[in-house]
């Protein structure tokens, strides 16, 4: 997944989020991931999913610590923000179904 803001570019991808300024040099914010998925990106975080370790994260955008947002989760892909909430699909492993879930940021 990929997201660009106030000229920078976040991206996610199988082991990694990272972050570029435009017409610079790429960043790892978030190493050793597994499967990082989704990725949204506010004034002051950068959200992203990691559907092998379960979890949806936030850590602020020029990196530090990386804040569990959900754990447990079944597979989360896809990520979204609003003013007051993160949201996230998750595979519905229990139920067999896809499912939207949220959390306060």
């Amino acid at each position: 997944a990929i997201v660009v803001r106030d000229g920078r570019v976040y991206w996610s991808s199988n082991d990694a989020v990272t972050a570029l300024d435009i017409g610079g040099a790429p960043t790892v914010l978030a190493a050793k991931q597994f499967f990082a998925r989704g990725i949204a990106v506010d004034d002051a975080f950068v959200y992203w999913t990691n559907a092998g370790a379960g979890t949806v994260n936030k850590m602020p955008l020029r990196g530090g610590a990386i804040t569990a947002i959900a754990t447990g989760e079944a597979s989360p892909m896809g990520v979204a923000i609003d003013d007051s909430c993160v949201y996230w699909t998750s595979s519905g492993v229990n139920d067999g179904n896809g499912v939207v879930k949220r959390a306060p940021r």
